[in-house]
């Protein structure tokens, strides 16, 4: 279980205080090169062989209580014994004892050290010392903070005894790779404070973090709030799509609040002073305050009605649409003045598919021919009119049936303001709480959706969706993108379907793209012909 290891040493700030204190009697370091020094000698030479450095881990280890012989052999030599296992065992307590000196392995049939006061072991030191770092943290000390947390660090980077091969020693080795990840945090969290020049301390820290727990979302959320106070918002924002596209394709699930929160700060840039001490703005998504400050920032409950009702841009079209569109002015023309016509629900037959009303336009071309890059420009325009943009893709192998509608829709739920979640959910909610299961954070409120036969239940959600999407539209026009449509899988394509044949009539546009060369695979050629 080698780890990368990465050291952090300070130069430009005073270390608090030293790692242990000279009036110390006893210091012993487990972590990285074993050292015992008692009374000022160091006896960790006598300590020859594999298993008497074990059996002296395994008492400090569990020094708050006697360790009875049985314990000891099973835990020395678990697999296989040797013929004679109290001669063995006798034979390496001898060893310790003569080691140690007289009067400090105390015992017969239970055994305890007895070292003399004060006692520094860098293991309990480094657990000691991150919660002392956590602490100054929380009571504004953060270069205190920064300090401290970087004792625990080095300490739990050098690794529990390296080498040494014992089941018992894997759970500590998991506790101390813990409070190493607890000391990166803070030193993040704590350098962020600071700014200035410890923020590359901070991105460090947060892509060690990444490295070692890709999926630990604290690390991301440092590294967008680093790279963010640097003024690289962009890449922040690609560092929250990583994470989302991450937890999305291999876990099923969504970011946490906390790092939904941190995007938010991304978008909303008057909330991030707030957002480098860790707080997740409730309302996030209502971007509609203007973003003014902080009296903006703590009235999310009393939103002005004549303010703007969007929703942030979806990360992964806030990422893709970055650099400048060349090019494609003559596509680009044709999908405003649908875009216009469909915020105007104006009547029109330039549409790939039309449904009295309800929009859907398609884009097809070869992989890599600019399908995704115009789509995001377009979806940038309509957001800056004021729109609300929703997006989702199908990957090559869903993980969930409807998985780009799951997306778009948990994008609106998680950003939308709660006023507007209250108006759009209202009617709707319990239906959709089954396709998204986070709205119940938002509105714990809704009555469970009502039971009954398969295709009565899937009525009831295709409906639910169409009516919300009408609903948002009748604040602000809607542009929903579907991206990879190719790879859609058949649930998707009939609430597609159902999208575009909708009666009810509402400000929304559809745009989707699919790869000619993949347009056979999973029925969707027959599902475009349904949709034509």
């Amino acid at each position: 279980m080698a780890r990368g290891r990465c050291r952090y040493v300070s130069r430009s700030l005073p270390v608090a205080g030293t790692v242990g204190s000279v009036s110390e009697r006893t210091r012993i370091q487990l972590c990285g090169r074993l050292s015992v020094e008692i009374d000022g000698v160091q006896l960790a030479g006598g300590l020859r062989g594999k298993q008497v450095p074990l059996l002296l881990a395994y008492l400090l280890l569990n020094r708050a209580r006697p360790i009875g012989r049985e314990e000891l052999i099973g835990a020395l030599w678990p697999d296989q014994a040797p013929v004679s296992q109290d001669a063995a065992l006798r034979t390496l307590l001898s060893r310790l004892r003569s080691t140690l000196g007289a009067g400090r392995l105390i015992g017969r049939d239970e055994l305890a050290l007895e070292l003399p006061d004060p006692v520094w072991i860098d293991l309990e030191a480094a657990a000691l010392e991150v919660e002392r770092a956590e602490q100054a943290l929380d009571t504004g000390d953060a270069r205190g903070a920064w300090a401290s947390a970087q004792v625990p660090l080095n300490i739990a980077s050098r690794g529990l005894l390296p080498g040494a091969q014992a089941m018992w020693l894997e759970a500590r080795r998991r506790e101390l790779e813990e409070v190493r990840l607890q000391a990166l945090e803070v030193i993040g969290r704590a350098g962020l404070r600071l700014g200035g020049s410890q923020l590359s301390s901070v991105e460090r820290a947060a892509r060690t973090l990444i490295e070692s727990e890709p999926y630990r979302e604290s690390g991301y959320v440092l590294l967008m709030e680093a790279l963010a106070a640097e003024g690289n918002v962009a890449e922040a924002v690609r560092v929250f799509e990583r994470v989302r596209t991450l937890l999305r394709d291999e876990l099923g699930t969504t970011p946490s609040p906390e790092t939904i929160a941190a995007h938010e700060r991304l978008l909303h840039p008057g909330a991030r002073g707030a957002g480098a001490r860790g707080a997740a703005g409730a309302g996030a998504g209502a971007g509609g305050a203007g973003g003014t400050g902080a009296g903006a920032a703590g009235d999310h409950g009393a939103e002005d009605p004549q303010s703007a009702p969007g929703i942030p841009l979806p990360a992964e079209l806030m990422a893709r649409g970055a650099p400048a569109m060349v090019g494609r002015i003559e596509e680009l023309e044709h999908l405003e003045r649908l875009w216009q016509q469909a915020g105007a629900n104006s009547s029109t037959s330039s549409y790939v598919a039309q449904g009295d009303g309800r929009r859907v336009v398609l884009l097809t071309g070869d992989p890599g021919i600019g399908k995704t890059r115009l789509v995001a420009e377009i979806a940038r325009r309509a957001h800056d009119d004021g729109a609300f943009v929703l997006a989702g893709r199908s990957p090559e192998e869903a993980l969930v049936p409807y998985q780009p509608f799951v997306e778009a829709l948990r994008h609106y739920f998680m950003s939308a303001s709660a006023r507007q979640l209250r108006a759009s959910a209202r009617e709707y909610g319990s239906e959709l709480a089954r396709l998204v299961p986070e709205l119940r954070r938002r509105a714990p409120e809704l009555p469970a959706p009502v039971e009954g036969e398969p295709e009565t239940e899937r009525y009831r959600l295709f409906e639910a969706v169409a009516g919300l999407l009408t609903e948002i539209s009748s604040t602000a026009p809607v542009l929903l993108v579907l991206d990879d449509l190719q790879w859609a899988d058949r649930p998707t394509l009939l609430l597609l379907r159902h999208i575009a044949r909708a009666p009810d009539q509402g400000r929304v546009l559809v745009l989707g793209a699919y790869r000619a060369t993949e347009a056979h695979i999973n029925g969707f050629a027959s599902a475009l012909v349904e949709l034509r």
